[in-house]
C-alpha cells in the first residue's frame, strides 16, 4: 500500500504544521496537525476493508457466428467482468484494471472506474475486441485498486477470475467456397458428388453436384434424384508442407503465419468438400481426422517449442498418395531450390513468400526458372489473391486442361488487402 502525490503532499504538511505548533507553541498549529493525522489514518485503513470482500470473473462471448466452432483470429468478442463484494464494507470509486491477451499489444490494458459496490450486490462491466493473434490465451489475474476516501493511500488486491481462449488461424475462402450456402448449426456441411474411387453409396441430389454423378438406377427405384459417392482417388488427396520453424517478416505479418492461415483455409476448403487433407508439420502419413483438430493444432503451433522434423526433413521424406503444395520462403537459402528439383508430378503448386525480408531474396527466382515448376508469389496482404490463383489452376487441372507454370507476376500486381468474406 503506497501514498497517492496527493497523500505525499499531505504528510509533508502534516509534518510542516507539527514543527510549527513545536515552535510556537499555538495550539491550532497541533489541531490542524491532528486532523491531518487523522485523514492519513482512515485513508490507510479504510481501502483495504473495501478490497476485502470484493470476488471477480469473467466471462467471454463472441460477436460472431463462429464459422468452424470457435473463435478465429479477427473476430470479435465481448468480455464481461464481475465485480461482486460479498463482504459487509462498501466498496467506492474502485478501478479495475485489465490486460488483455486478445487485443493488439497497444491496446492490451484496460482500465475501468466502478463509483460503488455494495455489499452483496454485483457490478458488470465489459468491453469488445478483436482477436489480434491466433494461439492459446491466458488471461492473468484482475487488478483491483482503491483510494477512497481520500485519496491519499491505494491499496491494490488481485483477484483470478481465470479464462482460458484458443483462438484459431484467421481463415480465407476460396472463390468458389463464397458460393456455397453455410450449412445451419449443427448440421454437416454438404459434400459434392463425385466418382474416380471405389464406389460408396447414393445419395440425394445436392446442389453444386455435377449431372456427370448422377445414379440412375437408385434415382429410379427412389423416385427422386440421387447421385453417386465414391471414396476419393489418390490423386484428390491433398497434401500441404511448409516450415513450422523458420519465420521472415515481423509481427503477424510473417511467413509462418501466412502459411498457417493459407493451411486452415485449405483445411476447411478440403473438408467442406470431403477431401481428404494432409499437412506437415505435423506428418503427411495419415490424413487429419477433422477440421477442428487441423484449426486446433495449427492455433498452437509455436516455433520456439517445435521439436519435429524441419522443412528440409519433410522435403526429403518419401511420398505420400496425391499431390504436395509446398509453401517456401524466398529467403530460405535452401528451401527453393530442393523444391524446384522436385518432380514435377509429385507438385500440385508452389507458394513462394517474397518481400518479407527482400535483402536475402536474390536467387528464389532462378531457381524455379525452367524447372517447370508451378509456382505462385504471394506478398505482404496478398493472401486471398493467392487462394485465388491456386483455385484457378486447381480448376484448370480438373478439367483437363493444359496447366502452364503459374506466372510469377500473377499474385504481384500490387498489394490487396486481406479480408474475410463470409456468407
Amino acid at each position: 500500500m503506497l501514498p497517492t502525490p496527493r497523500g505525499a503532499l499531505l504528510i509533508a504538511v502534516g509534518v510542516v504544521l507539527y514543527m510549527l505548533g513545536w515552535q510556537s507553541l499555538i495550539g491550532w498549529f497541533y489541531v490542524a496537525d491532528s486532523l491531518v493525522w487523522a485523514a492519513l489514518l482512515v485513508s490507510l485503513i479504510a481501502p483495504r476493508l473495501m478490497l476485502r470482500g470484493l470476488d471477480a470473473q469473467r466471462r467471454l462471448v463472441a460477436l460472431t457466428r463462429p464459422e468452424v466452432g470457435g473463435i478465429c483470429e479477427g473476430d470479435a468478442v465481448r468480455v464481461t467482468l464481475e465485480v461482486e463484494n460479498r463482504g459487509t464494507v462498501p466498496a467506492f470509486l474502485l478501478i479495475v484494471e485489465e490486460q488483455c491477451p486478445l487485443a493488439a499489444p497497444e491496446r492490451q490494458v484496460k482500465r475501468f472506474l466502478i463509483d460503488a459496490v455494495l455489499p452483496r450486490q454485483k457490478v458488470v462491466t465489459q468491453y469488445e475486441e478483436a482477436c489480434y493473434r491466433r494461439g492459446e490465451h491466458h488471461f492473468g489475474p484482475l487488478l483491483l485498486s482503491c483510494a477512497a476516501p481520500f485519496g491519499l493511500f491505494r491499496a491494490t488486491t488481485k483477484r483470478a477470475a481465470a479464462l482460458d481462449v484458443l483462438v484459431y488461424p484467421q481463415i480465407f475462402p476460396f472463390a468458389q467456397d463464397r458460393r456455397v450456402a453455410e450449412p445451419q448449426e449443427g448440421t454437416a456441411l454438404p459434400l459434392r458428388g463425385r466418382g474416380g474411387g471405389d464406389f460408396r453409396g447414393a445419395r440425394d441430389y445436392q446442389q453444386g453436384d455435377s449431372v456427370r454423378y448422377v445414379h440412375w438406377r437408385s434415382s429410379a427405384r427412389r423416385g427422386r434424384t440421387m447421385v453417386k459417392e465414391s471414396d476419393p482417388p489418390q490423386a484428390d488427396q491433398v497434401g500441404l508442407l511448409f516450415d513450422p520453424v523458420q519465420a521472415w517478416g515481423e509481427g503477424k505479418e510473417t511467413t509462418l503465419e501466412y502459411s498457417i492461415k493459407i493451411a486452415a483455409s485449405l483445411a476447411r476448403s478440403c473438408f467442406r468438400r470431403g477431401v481428404p487433407f494432409r499437412m506437415a508439420p505435423p506428418a503427411l502419413t495419415h490424413p487429419h481426422p477433422g477440421l477442428r483438430p487441423a484449426l486446433e493444432y495449427l492455433a498452437r503451433l509455436d516455433p520456439s517449442s517445435y521439436k519435429g522434423p524441419s522443412l528440409d526433413e519433410f522435403l526429403r521424406a518419401p511420398g505420400f498418395p496425391g499431390q504436395l503444395i509446398v509453401l517456401v520462403s524466398a529467403a530460405d537459402p535452401r528451401g527453393p531450390a530442393i523444391v524446384s528439383r522436385w518432380p514435377r508430378s509429385r507438385l500440385r503448386a508452389v507458394i513462394v513468400f517474397h518481400q518479407f525480408a527482400p535483402q536475402r531474396e536474390d536467387k528464389w527466382r532462378d531457381a524455379f526458372h525452367g524447372s517447370g515448376v508451378p509456382v505462385i508469389a504471394c506478398g505482404p496482404g496478398q493472401i486471398e489473391a493467392t487462394l485465388d490463383a491456386l483455385a484457378e489452376r486447381w480448376a484448370k487441372a480438373e478439367h483437363g486442361k493444359n496447366v502452364l507454370p503459374f506466372d510469377l507476376s500473377e499474385a504481384e500486381g500490387g498489394k490487396i488487402q486481406s479480408r474475410v468474406e463470409r456468407t
